[in-house]
């Protein structure tokens, strides 16, 4: 049957769509409901101004200015974080197209049925970034919902769409590396281990690079995927369109070779 292991992938996981779309929604409209009025921002600025460098930098690109404006507060207090929290979803989602399992021992059991591996992986990694598609949408209705709820924040509905469609290509990046080292290896608990070490190293070197910009980790931030994503001024400049490609090319890349790996290898029992 076509599309057989896509549509029952899709059966068993759709649910994330709703769970993880308003948990996310939930935990973003919450920074925007404590605000009680336009003097908020104000305060807010004034916190920020006897705050060390390095946090505003952190979180706001440097640009005290344009944090405390409407769509800077979105930005900064959702949007910077935003690719680190979809990146939990997609190495959860990396993990059941293999690793899961290959760990409980039904992958023999999948494979003797008429399911090639590569089709096996091609549908249900599809599924899966289908759900990661959907968990977007639902947090961008709920972060349309929580801004207009405010009365305060005067946001353009354009570039909230666009920001939340910038997390789409980490996310999906994030989904390819952890099909990857799942396809390399038949260790879950390795497999976890390697993909969850890989967001947290690219995501603090990120980081530092800018702080440092002028250092070694300056020239060592283009290895971050976190370099692509700009989820700050995204919302400022619209949509990078290089960025996207950047991290498209090596999603595919990543799922290609994770292909492979799975292809060549034994399946553990």
């Amino acid at each position: 049957m076509a599309l057989a292991v896509f549509n029952e992938t899709l059966r068993r996981h759709w649910r994330a769509i709703l769970w993880w779309g308003i948990g996310i929604s939930l935990l973003g409209g919450s920074q925007f409901l404590v605000l009680e009025d336009s003097e908020s921002l104000q305060q807010i600025a004034q916190l920020m101004e006897s705050m060390p460098p390095f946090f505003v930098q952190m979180f706001g690109g440097g640009d005290v200015e344009y944090m405390v404006s409407p769509e800077g507060y979105v930005a900064s207090n959702f949007f910077s974080l935003g690719l680190i929290i979809f990146a939990f979803y997609a190495v959860i989602a990396g993990l059941n197209v293999i690793a899961n399992e290959e760990d409980r021992g039904q992958t023999d059991l999948l494979l003797s049925l008429p399911v090639t591996r590569t089709r096996l992986v091609v549908e249900k990694s599809a599924a899966f970034a289908l759900i990661i598609v959907g968990i977007a949408a639902v947090v961008f209705l709920g972060l349309i919902l929580s801004i207009s709820a405010t009365g305060v924040l005067e946001v353009r509905t354009s570039r909230v769409l666009e920001s939340t469609i910038n997390i789409l290509p980490g996310s999906l990046f994030v989904l390819a590396f952890t099909v990857m080292i799942s396809g390399l290896i038949g260790n879950r608990p390795l497999a976890l281990g390697i993909t969850a070490g890989f967001v947290a190293v690219s995501y603090f070197l990120d980081t530092l690079a800018s702080l440092a910009p002028d250092s070694i980790m300056g020239t060592l931030r283009a290895l971050s995927f976190f370099r692509y994503y700009d989820g700050v001024f995204t919302m400022r400049d619209g949509l990078n369109l290089g960025n996207i490609a950047v991290l498209l090319a090596a999603s595919a890349i990543l799922f290609a070779a994770g292909l492979r790996f799975f292809n060549r290898r034994d399946v553990a029992v």
